[in-house]
């Protein structure tokens, strides 16, 4: 297994794919982020990866978030991940699948972030018929502790616009509160799944 991990965008072409080029040859392992369309991320490995590579799994599958896909392949020891290309988008398929193999790799048997529940302060709404991954913050006291209820619950509030390309709400995300498929939005004062993102 590679010790070692890199994130690069932009892998398609340019400096984004001689930079996966390179570090795979350093013997990282590496996520690929490239441009997505509706339907699929349009990322192919790198023609010189493409003849050499150990094919894990080429078939592309839908992502519970959003119409985006996941390519994962292996270049000799290197494991390699392809991701959507939105900066959001990138950042929790990398929470859902590549972390957690990594971990699994690395023989730890935690495999997933801390999970709790929590109370929405605010209405959220959603795209239909997709699981969300709102970035949200926790409410605290005086003190800068953590609150929570009676029912033990955080009370949590978005932490920006929701949109995948908005990076300073993630930058501000202390967790992830979880919105099931079946549901279009919810109401302030909803239970919802939790996920800490520094524990």
């Amino acid at each position: 297994m590679a010790e070692k991990v890199a994130l690069v965008t932009g892998a398609g072409s340019g400096v984004g794919k001689a930079a996966a080029l390179a570090l795979a040859g350093k013997g990282f392992a590496i996520a690929l982020a490239g441009r997505a369309s509706r339907d699929r991320v349009r990322f192919e490995l790198p023609a010189a990866l493409e003849a050499t590579s150990e094919i894990v799994n080429r078939c592309r599958f839908r992502l519970p978030l959003a119409s985006r896909t996941l390519a994962a392949a292996r270049y000799g020891p290197v494991l390699l991940f392809g991701l959507p290309g939105n900066p959001v988008s990138t950042f929790v398929t990398f929470e859902l699948f590549v972390r957690p193999a990594i971990r699994k790799l690395a023989g730890d048997c935690e495999l997933g972030r801390q999970v709790d529940r929590a109370v929405l302060l605010g209405e959220a709404k959603k795209s239909p018929g997709r699981r969300a991954y709102l970035r949200v913050v926790a409410q605290r006291d005086q003190e800068g502790r953590i609150v929570r209820d009676e029912r033990g619950r955080v009370p949590v509030r978005l932490a920006g616009g929701q949109g995948s390309h908005v990076i300073s709400a993630l930058a501000a995300a202390e967790a992830l509160a979880i919105i099931p498929e079946d549901v279009d939005g919810v109401d302030a004062g909803t239970e919802v799944e939790l996920w800490w993102l520094d524990r």
